[in-house]
């Protein structure tokens, strides 16, 4: 790794280029691209870090672009998360239908049986199955038919990790153990001062998909896209969230902004549905009165990991949206991306364009209504090879990144709002995680913020 073109100053809004050149395993160059990488400038001292963006060369060579955002000596760190050929495996595991573990429960007459179910259906034409898909949503759900109880006695569902990889076959890899290359950490330190120099301030924030651009300062994010506006204290927030609901839907990454929210003004979670013990996955509702401030969080539908839930309390966002009453105090968050990861590619794309169809119903009845679709963020990066192959199926930044350009993709149409925190994860000293620690949290909300009250 070497610096392109090196000054003895930077100015803040100054570009730093990266070549990097990768190696096999013999040490030898390699000749093709296609390798996974991550970049970030940072400087912990003062809690500062942007991530890179990569060019790649296609001849085993990477360009990595930063833009200097702070004053100080900073350190430029590239990993090789994958090679290329990695992720050719990872690609061809993806697309293997009906190698994840998820079961229904069917209760009749005090009898509960349970067997499995899959987003795809048998290719075996002697196999009885219930068919629980729900094509407006984009949903496909397949169970296994029980002996005992009719489909209609459907009762909860759950969702796993894979089943074992002798099952799924072995002609993808020579082994059980996925040895993935991941550099270790390789600094360089850029001993010149950046010298302050102020950029041009970009417009207010609106709706459209800007890339995932910008920079940490002492833990606040700012964002190149737009002068995003800063909530320095709780006072600010209640005033831009008054008279607002917020319908925040997906998974549990939009969950710990429902969380994060509800914590900083200090309201209190409602279960939304008898017998409910808690908020995991929903509907769960809080109200602020005097302020009339509205937030509701809820769930995707199939395919969840974890607990059983109950059927029948599911939504679709597809149909939650064509339900809502939309209008200029009603905000719409979407996240779908991180129980996707381990499904074929097609299933993905079906749901969100089904997602997409209903953003465009629904801004053609209410055209006010402000949609931010939040991205996904890293997740597994930081695991260090060899690592079980199931693991990075579960959870794979590649994979969740590719999810990410797809999404950019079908919803590109619309005027929803393109809320990327991907680069916020990537480059932030915390640990990579697939539920991000407060202070990435904080700082992704105060975006959202920043386009419901841009001014």
């Amino acid at each position: 790794m070497e610096l392109i073109n090196p000054k003895d100053v930077y100015k803040i809004g100054d570009e730093v280029f990266v070549r990097v050149k990768t190696r096999n395993q013999l040490n030898r160059p390699k000749r093709r691209g296609g390798d996974y990488l991550k970049a970030r400038m940072f400087t912990d001292v003062v809690a500062a870090s942007t991530p890179g963006e990569i060019t790649d060369h296609k001849n085993g060579t990477y360009t990595v672009r930063f833009r200097a955002g702070w004053s100080g000596k900073a350190a430029v760190q590239v990993h090789v998360i994958h090679p290329r050929e990695a992720i050719d495996v990872l690609r061809r595991l993806r697309d293997v239908e009906r190698k994840r573990v998820n079961a229904c429960s069917f209760v009749q007459e005090g009898s509960t049986e349970w067997t499995r179910c899959w987003t795809t259906p048998s290719r075996d034409p002697g196999e009885e199955e219930c068919d629980f898909s729900h094509a407006p949503s984009g949903t496909d759900w397949y169970c296994k038919k029980p002996v005992r109880a009719p489909c209609s006695a459907i009762d909860k569902c759950s969702g796993g990790g894979l089943r074992p990889l002798e099952e799924i076959g072995n002609v993808f890899y020579p082994d059980m153990t996925f040895s993935l290359s991941h550099n270790t950490p390789y600094f360089v330190d850029l001993r010149s001062k950046f010298r302050v120099r102020t950029p041009r301030r970009p417009e207010v924030c609106e709706p459209g998909h800007p890339p995932s651009a910008g920079f940490y300062l002492h833990d606040n994010w700012y964002t190149y896209a737009c002068r995003a506006r800063q909530f320095p204290d709780r006072d600010s927030v209640i005033k831009c969230l008054t008279n607002k609901s917020v319908y925040m839907y997906g998974d549990s990454t939009v969950r710990q902004w429902f969380d994060h929210l509800n914590s900083y003004l200090g309201l209190t979670r409602l279960t939304l549905l008898p017998d409910m013990e808690n908020c995991h996955i929903g509907p769960c509702g809080s109200h602020h009165n005097s302020t009339n401030t509205h937030l509701h969080m809820m769930f995707h539908n199939f395919p969840i990991y974890g607990n059983p839930f109950k059927y029948h309390r599911m939504i679709y966002i597809a149909d939650e949206l064509d339900r809502l009453q939309g209008g200029p105090d009603v905000v719409v968050v979407i996240t779908i991306w991180f129980h996707f990861l381990m499904e074929p590619v097609h299933i993905y794309r079906k749901r969100i364009v089904a997602i997409r169809d209903a953003i465009l119903r629904l801004h053609q009845r209410h055209p006010e209504t402000l949609v931010l679709i939040k991205s996904g963020n890293m997740a597994f990066s930081s695991l260090w090879a060899p690592t079980h192959v199931g693991n990075y199926l579960m959870a794979d930044d590649w994979m969740a990144q590719d999810l990410d350009r797809l999404q950019r993709e079908v919803f590109s149409p619309t005027r929803a709002v393109f809320l990327d925190v991907w680069g916020m994860t990537a480059c932030h000293r915390a640990q990579h995680d697939i539920h991000p620690p407060g202070v990435i949290v904080a700082a992704e909300v105060r975006l959202m913020l920043a386009y419901i009250c841009p001014t």
